[in-house]
């Protein structure tokens, strides 16, 4: 049996946070793909469309350019295609009580910048486990 790793997009404004996460996501054995705003992972995610390799997960940041998180997942909700694909938002955020009600609604997780390492590798591992 042949063995391909699970594929994760990770959706940031910031490079060098989406470069950080990518190389954390490949150390661990994940095959990691990038996109700088929503419209970008939208774009990603539609390519993937029929394909037999579609993205396992996708780690979203809230506050972006062009399309935030919540616009993002909301199209997601809003395709069959992708409507069940996992999400851990990544925000910066220090509302709680927002993030909860966003995540109730629309996502499976979330991690506040700046987060540990160890944290990430845990939600991705449950979520990749869950739905799989």
């Amino acid at each position: 049996m042949n063995y391909k790793p699970k594929k994760v997009l990770v959706v940031d404004d910031d490079p060098g946070i989406i470069k950080f996460i990518a190389k954390l996501l490949e150390s661990w054995g994940y095959l990691a793909m990038e996109a700088k705003n929503g419209q970008e992972a939208l774009e990603v995610l539609g390519a993937q469309n029929g394909h037999q390799d579609p993205v396992d997960l996708v780690i979203l940041d809230v506050n972006m350019p062009v399309m935030n998180g919540f616009e993002t997942i909301a199209r997601m909700k809003e395709s069959s295609n992708l409507r069940s694909i996992p999400v851990i938002f990544l925000t910066g955020q220090r509302d709680e009580e927002g993030l909860v009600k966003n995540m109730r609604i629309r996502g499976q997780s979330y991690i506040q910048k700046p987060f540990q390492a160890e944290i990430l590798r845990s939600l991705v591992a449950s979520l990749l486990t869950v739905y799989d």
